[in-house]
């Protein structure tokens, strides 16, 4: 019975590794998205749910891609002009200063894993 829990972690273990590497004939917004779905909606809402991390400070909230992107949906699938564009400026966040709401935030995100893959 412990081989077949530690086959089974280590099962996990790799199912956890492998998450990150884009997947064969994956498109890049969709591998984009996925992650961006796991690291900052379904990791944030296991951590939220660790009360003993909550006890003196507010806990995160997670990140609806789906709401986020209502905005910005048609410039990410938009083709890129040229691939030296910075993501910011592919989305016409000019403010290189500014504070960038969650959704420029996320937009941006996206936009640069396309840049980048």
């Amino acid at each position: 019975e412990q081989r077949e829990q530690d086959g089974e972690a280590d099962s996990d273990r790799a199912a956890e590794q492998n998450f990150f590497q884009r997947k064969e004939e994956e498109r890049i917004l969709a591998y984009a998205e996925r992650v961006f779905e796991r690291v900052f909606k379904t990791d944030i809402e296991k951590v939220s749910d660790m009360e003993e991390l909550w006890k003196t400070r507010t806990p995160p909230k997670a990140l609806c891609l789906s709401e986020l992107m209502k905005e910005h949906r048609l410039a990410l699938t938009s083709p890129l002009a040229q691939k030296s564009i910075s993501a910011a400026k592919h989305l016409g966040i000019n403010s290189d200063h500014g504070v960038w709401t969650p959704a420029e935030c996320a937009s941006v995100f996206l936009c640069c894993v396309r840049l980048f893959l």
